[in-house]
């Protein structure tokens, strides 16, 4: 489960992420996304779906969180190197393959 969550979601017109926080707890029903790198820096990007203890949902890009007892996971690798370049005409980070 988590607790203490930001999620961001990117607002296309307005060309930023908005940000909330929520207390939690949360069961973690999906959570995928990469780690990719630009320039020496490492970029995770990951997309979480939590679930409310209502059933209800909240999702999107998961910017911090706090682990409440385990989090397992999956990590898989691949031959090609993930790179993030700043799009000019988006102004995001967008990922490309090397």
């Amino acid at each position: 489960q988590f607790k203490d969550v930001e999620l961001a979601f990117y607002d296309k017109k307005k060309k930023k992420y908005i940000t909330k926080r929520f207390e939690g707890p949360f069961e973690i029903t999906n959570l995928s996304g990469n780690i990719s790198f630009m320039g020496k820096n490492t970029v995770p990007h990951v997309h979480v779906v939590l679930g409310r203890k209502d059933f209800k949902a909240i999702s999107g890009h998961l910017n911090k969180a706090t682990v409440t007892s385990t989090l397992e996971t999956f990590i898989l690798t691949t031959p090609l190197k993930f790179v993030r370049k700043i799009d000019a005409t988006s102004g995001l980070k967008l990922l490309h393959f090397e």
